[in-house]
């Protein structure tokens, strides 16, 4: 009947969620290598600057493009970051009260 269906569909809902964090899983690992470039880039735009040699100058427009981009991304991996917290809800079997209390605490954390 259409109970089932809701069922189902919510199963399906999660499963699919659990499938999505799994794969967002590596966000820290993205995150510090976003950084790792934004940083970089910032110690290589110095060099040049500080490198006396004016044909260098050129690149600095091209890397400062490259750490603004990056930028972009690294907010875009932050994005999938709350469905780890939907999944962690998602996930647990009480109902009612019991529920409602592990996530508001779940959330709270």
């Amino acid at each position: 009947g259409p109970n089932n269906t809701n069922i189902t569909m919510s199963q399906d809902l999660v499963a699919l969620n659990a499938k999505a964090v799994a794969y967002l899983g590596r966000h820290d690992a993205r995150d510090k290598l976003c950084r790792s470039i934004a940083y970089g880039s910032d110690f290589v735009v110095w060099v040049l600057r500080n490198s006396g040699q004016e044909v260098l100058m050129s690149w600095i427009k091209q890397i400062m493009k490259m750490k603004s981009g990056v930028g972009v991304a690294r907010k875009c991996f932050r994005v999938g970051a709350p469905l780890k917290d939907l999944d962690a809800i998602a996930k647990i079997p009480e109902s009612g009260s019991v529920r409602v209390l592990k996530t508001i605490m779940h959330t709270a954390n």
